[in-house]
């Protein structure tokens, strides 16, 4: 009777982690603290650990006592300290996700390369191999990302988005590059140039396909680096709505 009583506490405290739980087979000190509180049978507690990923166990000696003080046996405290351990050696010997060589290093050298006659072709080669990447679990800033992705990357394990694209967005400026002077043939950038540019983008161009129209794009400047001077003019007022300002807000 005692057992039944137990086995229905465990499946109804199973049905609660389900839901809980962040990712499946995962189970967390705390957790395991409440299983303990509630009287689960604690074979039952250790064949959760021992099903578990094991990830988001904590072997310190803080988390390790407080195990204790709930009333976790050495059973408990062996299995705990022996998943996490298997857990952290999976992640070291893990063979990385594959990541794309993206041997060009800046939006201007593509436009460059893609430019001149006798690299064009490779380069547009080597443009449309860049691939949509999955990003690691542990990856914490965008900065971690860049490092490691130069096309980005997403938590989708079938990514779509545009590789290339998202390449160019991402790579910064080269230091020693100095600014294009072929913009608009060196005249002032006006309505009428984005216009032109407007018109010559390719009718088959997609969110997914920037790759395939590489050397078009390039020939309309895509990819260099232009420097861009602007003058603010302020009236005497700025009005919002009802709600005059002055001019020196």
């Amino acid at each position: 009777m005692v057992l039944r009583m137990a086995t229905i506490v465990f499946l109804g405290w199973c049905g609660i982690m389900a839901f809980a739980q962040p990712a499946p087979n995962q189970v967390t000190n705390a957790e395991i603290v409440k299983m303990l509180k509630a009287g689960v049978d604690q074979r039952l507690v250790k064949w959760v650990i021992e099903n578990s990923d094991g990830k988001m166990l904590d072997v310190s000696p803080t988390a390790i006592q407080a195990l204790k003080a709930a009333g976790g046996t050495q059973s408990i405290l062996d299995a705990v300290s022996a998943k996490a351990q298997k857990a952290r050696f999976a992640a070291a010997t893990a063979v990385p996700k594959k990541m794309h060589s993206a041997r060009i290093k800046h939006g201007a050298a593509v436009g460059a390369a893609l430019h001149d006659p006798t690299t064009s072709a490779r380069t547009e080669k080597q443009v449309e191999s860049l691939q949509g990447e999955t990003c690691e679990d542990t990856l914490q800033t965008v900065d971690d990302c860049h490092a490691n992705h130069k096309t980005g990357c997403t938590h989708s394990e079938n990514p779509r988005y545009d590789a290339y694209l998202n390449y160019l967005k991402n790579g910064l400026p080269d230091a020693s590059s100095t600014a294009s002077p072929n913009v608009n043939g060196g005249n002032p950038v006006n309505a009428d140039f984005f216009a032109s540019l407007e018109s010559g983008i390719p009718d088959t161009l997609t969110s997914t396909n920037h790759a395939q129209h590489s050397v078009e794009l390039a020939q309309m400047g895509e990819g260099q680096i232009v420097t861009l001077v602007g003058t603010l003019y302020l009236h005497d007022s700025w009005r919002f709505g009802n709600m005059q300002l002055p001019a020196q807000w």
